[in-house]
């Protein structure tokens, strides 16, 4: 997802809602490990972990009504879990290889911590 891309949208269902731009339907073709809508900013943001044959490791913003790819950075070992906290200020991003949470200031996108959950004996990874 790095370089200029641009993504045709034609349709996008989360957390119930249907988000179409200028009234066209958008859809987003890419192999995603999870999507989170940012409704202040009306931005995207996707992870795409290792499991996802053929993609690289990343997260990505991308523009809701154009479809534009406007960030796109390595995050760590196997993006996938997104949570963005209530006032829309922080974005939460799960590493399933290393085990760790990283939290992002936005819209900077800018490291604020890192946490490695615990292991379990009998359960593993958290």
């Amino acid at each position: 997802i790095e370089g200029p891309y641009e993504l045709r949208l034609v349709s996008a269902r989360l957390a119930g809602v249907d988000h179409t731009a200028d009234g066209v339907s958008i859809r987003l073709d890419l192999m995603t490990s999870d999507v989170v809508y940012d409704a202040a900013r009306n931005v995207y943001y996707a992870t795409f972990g290792t499991m996802m044959s053929g993609q690289d490791t990343r997260l990505a913003t991308i523009d809701a009504v154009s479809g534009a790819v406007s960030h796109s950075r390595s995050i760590g070992s196997d993006p996938r879990a997104l949570a963005l906290s209530s006032d829309g200020g922080t974005l939460y991003v799960g590493l399933n290889g290393s085990g760790e949470v990283v939290r992002l200031s936005l819209p900077t996108m800018q490291e604020v911590a890192r946490v490695r959950l615990p292991v379990l004996q009998f359960w593993g990874q958290l």
